[in-house]
């Protein structure tokens, strides 16, 4: 049957509807395939979102723990739990201690226990902080550790208070009217004597300056002065192989140097003589006749004496305002001046040289370089300048008052009647050595004194005897560990006005014979009464009323001690501090935390 039009049109429609169907179905298929891609993506970016955001609350909860820490408000309760929150989740962070200063060693993971830095001492480590952030269904953890060094700096520490003392001035002070005959002693600092004289024949070393207020002084064999001699009464130096430093000095006596060397000056209130081989670097002064013989005629002057071969030079000027006896074998480097009126003797022994002589009275001979003037008229008066040495104190004036001790930090413990000898009570001895504060033992009870007969004290602190006497023979004071420490022995004067050693009543004697004073301790050994001193090794100062030396090599090095409430007339003295007690000063800490973290791990981790 042919085809007609309308068959062929309805064929091609219903071709047309298969092919609409295909492409419904794949349209469907299509976004059905987009739709799950896009629910797919759309989860994806979540996750990938709220990771971000745990990341950040992990940062912030370090950063957050890292300002506690630093402000010192680390918790050391183990296991504790920083917790928090911020706009992108919330965290909860653990803070951790590892003492090293390698951070190559730093652990990557968080340490099995928490922790925190030590609260006290130096400090120095690492601060561990593990985060733990949350956002959604996602966590993120972090591990940052921090550089921390805690140092502790002392403040606060000072003194309770300071008293300003004088002190007098000498490594030897001898108050009383007898003479002092030092045969062998090495002294670091000057010398003083009040009242007595001083004589020394061995070989004996003063490095510092002898000064004799009222008495004489008689050196000679091996005996020398490094600084300067000062006396009241005449000065006889003589058989002498080494010289003294300074100037000699006499202001009411006399100046004699035999053999011997000057590095100052001579001044002589009276007469000088010079005999055999004598230098003197400076002057040769001497304000009048003295009691020098002129050449055994009885009259007195000045005389520069000694055989052919011994020679005297004097490096300045001579100005005698007496009579100048005679000159024999001498140099001057300058003039020679003479303003007696008697006759001079010149040259009648070897050649006298100066740069001119000028003699106001005669001279026989006048055998000299240039020729001496005579008869010269209008000579200035000669005089000198008392040194001030010459008005050194001559006494400590040291009373027993427990208010100036107290008030300048001492703490004073009073001893009982059975607690004086320490040589055969060991507790004794103990309880010294374990004092902490300074402390003054008030032995003044002890009807003979204390006895500290071979005793050793290893001192923690300063400790100062107070007693009628002591026997301190064989004592040794060091100090416990390092540092300095003072050590004193006082027997107090009880006439603190009439600037005079006057000894009490009861034991009159104290000895300190065989006494040493170990590295960083210095004291005073002071009695108005009589004091043996004998093979000693004292740092700081001895002043006794009546001191003994009693032979033994002896060493004494000078430092001034101020001792409260002592009182000091006349010149010669020095200020000391004496310092209260010590406050320990207070250990402030100053913390350090590193402000950016070193070795950040992101480890996987739940606290």
């Amino acid at each position: 049957m042919p085809v007609t039009r309308t068959d062929q049109r309805t064929s091609e429609r219903g071709a047309a509807l298969v092919i609409v169907v295909i492409l419904v179905v794949l349209c469907a298929t299509v976004m059905g395939a987009v739709a799950t891609a896009s629910i797919f993506g759309s989860k994806q970016t979540g996750e990938d979102e709220f990771q971000l955001q745990a990341l950040s609350a992990a940062e912030a909860g370090r950063d957050d723990t890292y300002a506690k820490v630093r402000g010192g408000g680390c918790n050391s309760t183990p296991g504790y739990v920083y917790p928090g929150s911020v706009s992108t989740g919330s965290f909860r962070a653990q803070t951790f201690w590892v003492a090293t200063t390698d951070p190559s060693t730093l652990p990557t993971s968080p340490p099995a226990s928490t922790g925190c830095p030590p609260v006290a001492g130096a400090t120095d480590g690492y601060v561990g902080i593990a985060s733990l952030g949350t956002a959604g269904t996602a966590t993120k953890s972090v591990l940052a550790w921090y550089r921390f060094t805690r140092t502790l700096t002392p403040t606060g520490g000072s003194t309770t208070s300071t008293t300003t003392l004088t002190a007098i001035d000498g490594a030897i002070l001898e108050g009383g009217n007898n003479s002092i005959s030092i045969p062998n002693v090495k002294v670091t600092g000057d010398v003083v004597l009040g009242a007595g004289s001083f004589n020394c024949n061995g070989s004996s070393v003063i490095d510092g300056d002898l000064i004799v207020g009222n008495g004489s002084v008689d050196l000679s064999n091996q005996c020398r002065v490094t600084g300067s001699i000062v006396a009241k009464g005449d000065v006889y130096i003589h058989n002498l192989t080494n010289q003294v430093g300074g100037d000699v000095v006499s202001t009411t006596g006399t100046v004699r140097v035999e053999g011997a060397q000057v590095g100052g000056s001579i001044k002589a209130d009276g007469g000088v003589q010079l005999n055999n081989s004598v230098k003197v670097t400076g002057d040769v002064v001497a304000r009048g006749d003295g009691a020098i013989d002129c050449k055994g005629s009885g009259a007195t002057g000045s005389a520069f004496t000694g055989s052919s071969s011994s020679s005297k030079t004097v490096g300045g000027n001579v100005r005698i305002g007496g009579a100048l006896c005679q000159v024999d074998l001498t140099t001057v480097t300058g003039s020679i001046i003479a303003t007696g009126t008697g006759e001079t003797s010149i040259g009648g022994v070897g050649t006298v040289k100066a740069t001119s002589i000028q003699l106001a009275g005669t001279c026989s001979p006048c055998t000299a370089t240039p020729v001496p003037k005579t008869g010269v008229k209008g000579l200035a008066a000669v005089d000198f300048t008392d040194p001030p040495e010459a008005g050194f104190a001559s006494w400590l004036e040291v009373p027993w008052a427990p208010s100036a001790w107290t008030k300048t930090g001492w703490t004073v413990a009073t001893a009982s009647t059975s607690d004086c000898d320490y040589q055969n009570k060991a507790s004794l001895v103990t309880a010294i050595n374990n004092l902490t504060q300074p402390t003054v033992i008030d032995a003044t009870a002890c009807p003979s004194g204390i006895n500290l007969y071979g005793v050793t004290f290893t001192l923690k602190t300063d400790v100062t005897f107070i007693a009628k006497a002591y026997a301190a023979q064989s004592l040794t004071a060091k100090v416990a560990g390092t540092g300095t420490r003072t050590f004193n022995l006082i027997v107090p004067d009880p006439t603190s006005s009439d600037n005079a050693p006057t000894c009490p009543s009861g034991p009159t004697g104290s000895t300190i014979y065989g006494a040493t004073l170990g590295l960083g301790v210095t004291g005073i050994a002071y009695t108005p009464c009589t004091l043996a001193i004998g093979t000693v090794s004292w740092a700081g100062q001895i002043v006794a009323g009546y001191p003994d030396p009693a032979g033994g090599n002896n060493t004494i090095t000078y430092t001034p001690i101020g001792v409260p409430g002592s009182t000091v007339t006349g010149g010669g003295t020095v200020p000391v501090t004496i310092p209260g007690p010590v406050v320990p000063p207070v250990l402030v800490p100053s913390t350090t935390v590193a402000d950016s973290a070193n070795r950040q791990t992101e480890p996987r981790w739940t606290p």
